[in-house]
């Protein structure tokens, strides 16, 4: 478990969500950004969106998210990011 997490770390991995909100604040839908980034298995095992909600209700809560940040002039990957993790 240990090395299969190294691993991933190596391979760049865990870059999946940000560059999933990467992709939706610069304007492709969320669930398109989700299947184009989320294709390698251990981002799906070790950085799920989520382990309760289908990543299609997730993205309805990130694009909210990206909304409320846009509004107050926010609007960037690393906030982006970090919310992502509050909300999931």
């Amino acid at each position: 478990m240990i090395s299969e997490y190294c691993a991933a770390m190596d391979s760049k991995a865990f870059a999946a969500r940000k560059n999933m909100l990467d992709r939706t604040i610069h304007g492709k839908p969320c669930i398109e950004a989700y299947d184009a980034t989320y294709t390698n298995p251990t981002a799906i095992k070790f950085d799920p969106i989520s382990t309760k909600i289908s990543s299609r209700d997730m993205c309805t809560e990130f694009v909210k998210e990206i909304n409320q940040l846009l509004d107050m002039n926010k609007s960037n990957v690393a906030n982006a990011t970090r919310y992502s993790y509050l909300i999931s």
